[in-house]
């Protein structure tokens, strides 16, 4: 090695920097890579590393403010990129990055691209990191109308006991229409005509009508065995009933909680119902009114049924057991007409068989299929990563860790073409699809949830 060069090499690696200029770059660049492989690993002259940002995430409508980002290879000239567009950044240290990011920036939810730019032939761009706008709201639960291109939140009582309407593309939030004690789940008729909600005190439905934003009909579900109300576990429109609805209850005094399935019209409860040994904690609808599949969360069975409704009400017409295992939700595709569980598997429900399973997804994740578009989604409830598979043939396509996430993952839904939502605490995340929609291969429906 040239020893002239040690000196200089030395120099630039203390100031933290590398500025070689003019036709000395080229020369001095392999001694000076070799000379920093030796302390550290690092090369400024190659492209940086982003590993995190601080704060992960943020509260949408805010103020002008200061981002941190971590990770390493950063030099004076580094600039951060947000959503692929340059922003005043300072260097703090070969690892850490301040830049300004304005209030215009967070004006509406989504999920937003970091990277950061070293200049130069032998610079570059690093890695992608998510930073995460959300709408700071309590809610329960979450259900999106694809007639009017809403979404729905049921908003507890520290909020207000009330319902209201999220636009998607901007976060702007409708005023809240007061419906009774402590909201929690939604159901929307396919028409986009009534939003059912479950209200938890004092142990009742209420059909909400839509189109003119005021509550409606509201119905008690009966007692349990210790005289107190049951409530409203799952629940799910009849396809092309607006006035109709089915509803898992749940005993609040005793294990197992379900307490049957029953079928209610404009609050008058049909005659037919299931019992308790039933085990159907979580039900959706197929394409028809005359169909809903049930599961069972509470038993090692891990039953799976098919449910008959007809005019007097609804029965069991049979059930499988480990067809589903260790599931806590299951999803209807509209389009494919599979059940797709949150444990990752997928089944034909009328035939009761699997078709497969989804790698890698863990327990407590949230599942929303979408093979209209080609794509079935899982968030994982712990590490809030969103996975992205093929439904067809069952392999990864892409995934994205969702940052800046205060607590548990509920209510993952699907909007518009594009678009996921859920709620974790006050916030609600509101972003689009890392893989967009692929074409779909024949007529496509509209999936409630």
């Amino acid at each position: 090695m040239n020893k002239s060069l040690v000196p200089v090499a030395f120099v630039l690696m203390a100031c933290g920097q590398v500025n070689v200029v003019d036709t000395q770059r080229d020369r001095m660049a392999p001694a000076i890579r070799s000379l920093l492989s030796m302390n550290r690993g690092l090369d400024p002259l190659a492209a940086p590393t982003l590993s995190s940002a601080s704060p992960a995430s943020i509260a949408m409508g805010g103020p002008d403010f200061v981002l941190t980002v971590n990770g390493s290879g950063f030099i004076s000239e580094s600039v951060l990129r947000w959503n692929g567009e340059d922003r005043a950044t300072q260097l703090v240290s070969s690892d850490l990055l301040t830049a300004n990011i304005a209030a215009n920036d967070i004006a509406t939810p989504g999920l937003s691209s970091l990277t950061v730019f070293n200049p130069g032939e032998d610079g570059g761009e690093s890695n992608v990191v998510y930073f995460a706008v959300f709408v700071s709201q309590a809610c329960n639960d979450l259900i999106y109308d694809p007639v009017g291109g809403l979404i729905w939140a049921s908003v507890p009582n520290s909020g207000g006991n009330g319902v209201l309407s999220i636009d998607p593309y901007t976060g702007e939030r409708s005023p809240l229409v007061f419906v009774g004690g402590e909201p929690a789940k939604l159901a929307i008729s396919i028409d986009g005509q009534s939003l059912f909600v479950a209200l938890n005190t004092p142990g009742a439905g209420l059909q909400f009508d839509i189109p003119s934003r005021t509550p409606g009909i509201q119905f008690t579900l009966g007692t349990g065995y210790a005289g107190l109300p049951l409530l409203v576990e799952d629940m799910q429109v009849l396809p092309g009933r607006s006035d109709s609805v089915a509803i898992s209850k749940r005993d609040q005094s005793i294990r197992p909680r379900h307490a049957g399935v029953a079928i209610y019209d404009s609050g008058v409860m049909r005659p037919t119902y299931t019992t308790r040994p039933s085990g159907n904690n979580v039900i959706q609808f197929s394409n028809s009114s005359d169909r809903l599949y049930g599961y069972n969360t509470e038993s090692t069975g891990n039953d799976f049924h098919r449910l008959q409704v007809d005019d007097s009400g609804v029965v069991i017409l049979d059930s499988v057991r480990g067809l589903i295992v260790y599931a806590q939700d299951i999803r209807f595709d509209r389009y494919d007409e599979r059940i797709y569980s949150n444990t990752g598997r997928a089944i034909d429900p009328e035939r009761m068989i699997l078709l497969g399973t989804f790698p890698n997804v863990t327990s407590g994740s949230l599942v929303a299929p979408d093979s209209a578009n080609g794509r079935t989604f899982y968030l994982t409830g712990d590490t809030h990563i969103l996975r992205v598979f093929d439904p067809n043939t069952f392999t990864p396509l892409s995934q994205a860790q969702i940052p800046g996430v205060s607590g548990s993952v509920t209510s993952l839904i699907r909007w518009g073409d594009d678009g996921l939502a859920f709620r974790a605490g006050n916030q609600i995340f509101i972003i689009t699809s890392p893989v967009p929609p692929m074409p779909p291969t024949g007529k496509r429906m509209v999936s409630q949830r």
